[in-house]
């Protein structure tokens, strides 16, 4: 099924392709909120790669991963079934890489002087240089749950990039409480930045026309307004839609639900209270009643609506229904 809205990401991302083909690696950093189409962005991208014969390898990131998690996962797919460890080159980075690749012998040590991530960094480099194929595609998701290790490791990828065949590609989730990471990977020496926005309208009819051929003008309309042009908002309220355009309405999708209670999370306790208590008056917020309710204020209501503009929130909270409501409340407490 064709990609919609992201022609331009994917085009600049495929010319990166070609610069690799002629040995002027990079790095790529695609970021963007919950939901906005990242992972489908890249792994779009990866098809491209792999039809053109580069070698793709994929790891991710998790909350609470140990250290350097993404790329062991992505590293260990590229020599399982190779002996691509055995050359020559590598042998006096094999003591560095055995931190991302347990059970690798070393032939002899690396100097205790020498900065470990400088010595990991290149090794790793060198391992991908090796791989049979036009080039490599190293594709590291949700990097906002990234280890510092996992970060300095990458920030030296980016600078040694630029006389191989190689392209790194990190999606982070910049709306994440672990989002502190996108600083210090946007420091990354000469890397593309790609930030994923919204769909625009056209864009999300046309998504709703994809996903959901001759849907009914009504509920086509409420789909597009309630989604806000999240591209996984779309797809989850149409998943659920039924013959009733009333159907569209009944509830946040849960998955999205979870992402706008993770945002309050990341909240101070007083302002996810006002901004519940707004969501449960409904339409365009009224922080002075929110600001009764919730028996904190107006200081505090004020507070909490700049704290909802710098999380942000989506206009989608203040359709909450009163049960969804009264859960988010509980989940605060």
């Amino acid at each position: 099924m064709t990609m919609v809205g992201r022609s331009a990401e994917l085009n600049r991302l495929t010319d990166l392709l070609d610069e690799a083909e002629s040995g002027h690696g990079c790095f790529a950093l695609v970021t963007g909120e919950a939901g906005i189409g990242k992972s489908r962005l890249v792994t779009e991208w990866a098809a491209l790669g792999r039809h053109r014969g580069f070698v793709v390898l994929t790891g991710r990131a998790i909350e609470g991963g140990g250290s350097l998690r993404p790329v062991a996962h992505a590293l260990m797919e590229a020599v399982r079934d190779s002996e691509v460890l055995e050359s020559a080159s590598l042998r006096p980075f094999r003591a560095a890489l055995s931190r991302v690749l347990p059970g690798i012998a070393a032939d002899e040590a690396v100097a205790s002087t020498v900065d470990p991530t400088v010595v990991l960094g290149e090794g790793v480099l060198r391992l991908l240089r090796s791989l049979a194929g036009s080039g490599t595609l190293l594709v590291l998701e949700d990097l906002h749950w990234a280890d510092p290790d996992t970060v300095a490791l990458l920030n030296y990828l980016g600078g040694a990039l630029k006389t191989s065949r190689v392209v790194v590609a990190a999606t982070v989730r910049e709306d994440s409480p672990g989002a502190a990471v996108v600083g210090g990977l946007v420091r990354i020496p000469d890397a593309i930045h790609l930030r994923l926005g919204t769909l625009n309208y056209a864009d999300a009819d046309l998504l709703v026309e994809q996903r959901h051929p001759g849907l009914h003008e009504a509920q086509r309309m409420l789909v597009i307004k309630r989604a806000e042009g999240v591209p996984l908002v779309i797809e989850e309220l149409l998943a659920g839609t039924t013959v009733s355009a009333g159907s569209v309405a009944a509830a946040v999708p849960d998955s999205f639900a979870e992402v706008v209670l993770a945002r309050l999370h990341g909240l101070r306790q007083e302002h996810r209270q006002v901004l519940i208590a707004a969501a449960l008056v409904g339409g365009d917020p009224d922080w002075s009643l929110a600001a009764v309710i919730s028996d904190l204020g107006d200081a505090s209501a004020l507070a909490a609506a700049r704290a909802a503009t710098d999380v942000p929130l989506p206009d989608l909270l203040g359709e909450l229904s009163v049960a969804e409501g009264v859960g988010a409340v509980r989940f605060m407490t």
